[in-house]
């Protein structure tokens, strides 16, 4: 996912959970805009927090599961 800078989940069940615009986000780094909206700086910092959070860690947990 090194180079992914667009991405579109429009219509994915993953967008019914909680947090996943932050989670690929923080996930993929390198993405520009996601779902057809730009990714923002202070979106980033959101995802960075929810990564590091306990919040964060279910949601990794549950995704990977």
């Amino acid at each position: 996912c090194g180079n992914l800078r667009f991405l579109s989940l429009v219509g994915n069940p993953v967008t019914r959970r909680q947090h996943y615009r932050l989670y690929a986000i923080n996930k993929i780094p390198s993405l520009n805009s996601l779902d057809f909206v730009v990714v923002k700086r202070s979106e980033r910092q959101k995802a960075k927090r929810l990564a590091n959070s306990a919040a964060g860690a279910a949601l990794d947990s549950d995704i990977r599961a």
